[in-house]
């Protein structure tokens, strides 16, 4: 288990390491290893997944999601 937590805080660590939309600010609002919870919320999951993408961001959108959502 600690190989997950340690493998989940990399993660959330290289996610806000350029940090160009100031991720680093929400991310100091979560508990650290939420990719590790939210994992296992999925792995957990009986019925279907919505894995929802697309979101308004500094006027824009993000385009990254749906290469994401599919990856997962």
């Amino acid at each position: 288990m600690n190989d997950d937590l340690s493998l989940s805080q990399q993660i959330e660590g290289l996610l806000v390491a350029r940090n160009p939309r100031g991720m680093q600010t929400a991310q100091s609002a979560l508990s650290p290893c939420y990719c590790l919870r939210s994992a296992q919320m999925i792995a957990q999951c009986s019925g279907n997944v919505l894995i929802g993408t697309e979101f308004p961001v500094n006027g824009t959108y993000e385009t990254d999601g749906p290469v994401g959502a599919v990856a997962l």
